[in-house]
């Protein structure tokens, strides 16, 4: 039960920590300073999504704005091929994520023309697909053909669409561009106001000047108010604040109160088994002495016995544990369905618990067995033939 509590507390402490770690390397610029308007009446189409992108294009606070979507790019027929998760970027806003560009795609990129776009791979696929290979990309209501013109780096990333640490979207939403693709566009207006998009309304992402996120936000949220349009403008920054504080180990103070106490009092239980276990088998001890055994040899013995007792009970807790967080023992296969929504339990359970749990059986075992050598190193051969007391 005390690993059982350990690895439950500590796999979403550090599962939590995770994915902050790994939000916070999606961004290459302060989070503080950028954020995004969510637009609270989402039946509103995107004209006025649009009417709002271009004020905020006026402020002279804000760097850059735009959009960015999700999409797919299919390697082969559309009907049989592989798909590959892709995001399509306004070259605007690609400097709010850390996508690594080399200095020869920026100046690509800088030169795009509205309609222009440049298709980048994830490293994954850097040995496996040809620079110029031909590939179809859903693109709003049409499907059309692009070429690869080059690879991320290896760890390119891009910031979550909507909410920073809401749900995955499914296998292709990972924290890591690796196997995923950027198509990085002049502008998306046009295809946002394609059929598929214009009856829905996209979030605008944006990055401000140092230290002027709030002004940028009494400014967007008075020109909303005289337009009648109801929206909410998030900050990156405070979303990875509150879930620091959300993720503090002691948050929930019943369960940790509990697993300390439970951990105190398996080692206090393992200390008295101990103890009780020299005194039934003394002599016993007293006959392996008399033949030549010394002492060390038989504090040895009572080690190994409890590091048995302990590793299976460990082991034992780990594999519960899995079971109950992927329902299965080999969770490779979910995790790579479900992208980024149980990886950083996956990560802390499955890279990290393995070293705690060994921790804490290495003080558990040395703490329980204190009284014991104790114990042991006092009595003589007499004491434990005769079964006096120690």
């Amino acid at each position: 039960m005390a690993f059982y509590m350990t690895d439950r507390v500590v796999t979403k402490y550090i599962g939590d920590r995770y994915d902050i770690w790994q939000v916070e390397r999606s961004f290459s610029v302060n989070p503080d300073d950028s954020g995004f308007i969510y637009f609270v009446d989402r039946e509103q189409d995107q004209t006025v999504s649009s009417k709002v992108c271009e004020y905020m294009k006026q402020l002279k606070d804000i760097d850059s704005c735009g959009y960015f979507i999700s999409t797919s790019l299919v390697d082969g027929d559309i009907d049989n091929g592989d798909y590959i998760g892709a995001y399509i970027i306004d070259k605007d806003i690609i400097d709010i994520g850390n996508l690594k560009l080399d200095q020869n795609i920026r100046d690509k990129v800088d030169v795009l023309k509205d309609d222009e776009k440049i298709v980048l791979l994830g490293n994954f696929f850097r040995k496996r697909l040809n620079k110029d290979k031909v590939m179809q990309l859903y693109e709003g209501d049409e499907i059309t053909v692009v070429q690869a013109d080059g690879c991320l780096k290896a760890g390119a990333r891009w910031i979550h669409e909507d909410k920073l640490f809401g749900a995955s979207f499914g296998a292709q939403d990972n924290y890591v561009l690796d196997d995923n693709a950027v198509i990085i566009i002049g502008s998306l207006e046009k295809i946002l106001d394609s059929e598929v998009y214009s009856n829905m309304i996209q979030n605008i992402c944006f990055k401000c000047k140092d230290g002027m996120f709030e002004n940028v936000t009494d400014d967007i949220k008075n020109f909303c108010y005289e337009e009648g349009i109801n929206i909410s403008v998030i900050n990156y920054g405070d979303e990875i604040k509150q879930q620091y504080i959300k993720s503090n180990i002691i948050d929930d103070n019943n369960t940790f109160t509990a697993t300390v106490m439970i951990v105190v009092l398996a080692v206090i239980a393992i200390s008295i088994s101990n103890i009780m276990y020299c005194i039934m088998s003394k002599m016993h001890y007293g006959i392996m002495m008399s033949t030549g055994m010394s002492k060390r040899d038989i504090m040895w013995i009572v080690t190994a016995q409890n590091m048995i007792v302990l590793v299976l009970a460990g082991v034992g807790a780990w594999c519960i544990r899995i079971k109950m967080l992927f329902g299965t023992f080999f969770p490779k296969e979910v995790i790579e369905s479900t992208g980024r929504y149980y990886e950083g339990v996956y990560a802390a359970h499955t890279y990290y618990m393995p070293f705690i749990l060994i921790i804490e059986i290495i003080v558990v075992m040395l703490i329980s067995n204190i009284i014991p050598y104790i114990i042991i190193r006092r009595a003589s051969v007499t004491d434990m033939l005769e079964g006096r007391d120690w």
